[in-house]
């Protein structure tokens, strides 16, 4: 299903929509659809000039800054036209550019989220937009990330490597092998059922590493 026609820009705006709605009622800031111009960081020899990223979060940290990049990725951006090759290129080509021109920068984290279907070991997962928010909400609250640049998948399709999970869009061969040791799949919190006094419940593990 394509998501470049009228009918699909319509649902990705009312996905965004509901997604500021939530990102409101919870207090976190946000600044929406920033355009990052790459020109200054990395020249003039890109295709694209610069890129859109749905919302983008700034939280202080010991180090620095940490700015959260939010995407709505619909069914997993599934669409004919998105090739995964030249998304990753944009992350790490807004990434560059960001360092560049906004030195108090510490640490970069893309969160990846998806509003609808997704599967678990080829089951079908029910995860009310609500939770999927509340987790959304308590990592852009909570976490310290372990690397400058880091990819976070939120209900993306994944698998389960024994109590480890990674997202099946490793599976593509559009997908750079040298990414994979910075990003990862956030596991529906159902699945993972924490304990009261665990201090990232929505982590795929205790250090927030994934076996590559």
């Amino acid at each position: 299903m394509k998501s470049h026609t009228p009918q699909g820009q319509q649902r990705r705006k009312r996905e965004e929509e509901a997604l500021a709605k939530s990102l409101t009622k919870a207090g976190i800031l946000f600044d929406r659809e920033v355009s990052i111009d790459f020109s200054c960081g990395l020249g003039n020899d890109r295709a694209k000039k610069s890129a859109r990223v749905d919302f983008v979060v700034q939280r202080p940290c010991p180090s620095g800054v940490i700015t959260f990049y939010i995407e709505v990725d619909e069914r997993e951006h599934s669409d004919d036209a998105y090739l995964l090759s030249c998304e990753c290129r944009r992350m790490m080509d807004v990434h560059s550019s960001v360092l560049t021109s906004e030195t108090s920068t510490s640490h970069a984290v893309w969160l990846r989220f998806n509003p609808h279907a997704f599967r678990v070991d080829g089951m079908l997962q029910k995860v009310p937009k609500p939770v999927r928010y509340q987790q959304l909400h308590q990592i852009i609250q909570t976490y310290e990330p372990h690397l400058l640049f880091e990819i976070w998948y939120l209900c993306y399709t994944m698998e389960t490597q024994g109590e480890r999970v990674y997202p099946i869009i490793f599976n593509d061969p559009q997908f750079p092998d040298a990414m994979k040791s910075f990003a990862y799949a956030v596991p529906p919190l159902p699945l993972h059922r924490p304990t009261s006094d665990d201090p990232k419940p929505w982590m795929s593990n205790p250090d927030g590493h994934l076996a590559t």
